[in-house]
């Protein structure tokens, strides 16, 4: 269950983040996002230099506001998905479809588990507070006040069902686990009920005053930097 609760932390707010502007901690998160996308859409993850460019950088800029062995823990996703991609091959050649060959498995699989940790990272750069006024400035006030209602109790929803797990684990064992969903429901649904009830009488909270600050000029030199090379390695790079 530890994999769960590091799981778990790659996506809460963490106030280390606070050294760079939000300006910056978006436009950082949202590249992160945009560069394995772009490889993997135009170029079939076929960008081998350009793949290993972005996959470090992931790492790099979540051990800046993260514990890297947790991080590390967590990469474990990438044995997941290319286990799951050698099934996929097995039933296509089964079937007599074609079939992508390893190399592409596996720089497929590092594109994506990139683009799994830079979604993290952007939960990780930015606050509820800050999410919530970032949404409600596009014009999407009722999505943030259900997005951070609902992203302010998953880590006591996951407690919950790690409790349930360990308890049902330790007084049935392993073949009876399947028992830990009823007490997992009823957890969700008695907090559920909760929160129900007091934006019911409280109302929800107003939306919160974030004070945005302009990038510097050190910030605005990085982010140039990762955007070029990037681009870069993606034009030029095998």
């Amino acid at each position: 269950m530890s994999f769960s609760r590091n799981l778990a932390e790659l996506f809460t707010p963490l106030c280390s983040s606070k050294c760079f502007s939000l300006y910056t901690r978006i436009s950082i998160s949202m590249a992160m996002m945009l560069i394995p996308m772009t490889i993997q859409t135009l170029f079939k993850g076929q960008k081998i230099i350009a793949t290993i460019y972005t996959f470090i950088l992931a790492l790099t800029l979540l051990s800046i506001c993260s514990n890297l062995k947790r991080v590390l823990r967590v990469l474990t996703l990438i044995l997941i998905f290319i286990v799951i991609g050698f099934i996929v091959i097995a039933i296509s050649k089964f079937l007599g479809y074609p079939t992508p060959t390893l190399k592409e498995l596996i720089l497929s699989s590092v594109n994506l588990v990139t683009l799994f940790l830079s979604i993290s990272l952007f939960f990780q750069w930015t606050s509820l507070r800050e999410l919530r006024w970032i949404l409600t400035k596009m014009g999407m006030s009722r999505l943030a006040n259900l997005t951070t209602a609902t992203l302010a109790f998953l880590p006591l929803l996951l407690n919950n069902y790690i409790e349930a797990y360990i308890a049902i684990l330790m007084k049935f064992g392993k073949r009876k686990v399947y028992k830990a969903v009823n007490s997992l429901i009823i957890h969700t649904t008695m907090i559920a009920n909760d929160v129900a009830q007091a934006i019911y009488l409280y109302g929800l909270p107003q939306t919160p005053r974030v004070k945005v600050e302009r990038p510097k000029l050190l910030e605005v030199l990085l982010i140039a930097t990762i955007v070029i090379l990037a681009m870069f390695l993606i034009i030029v790079a095998p």
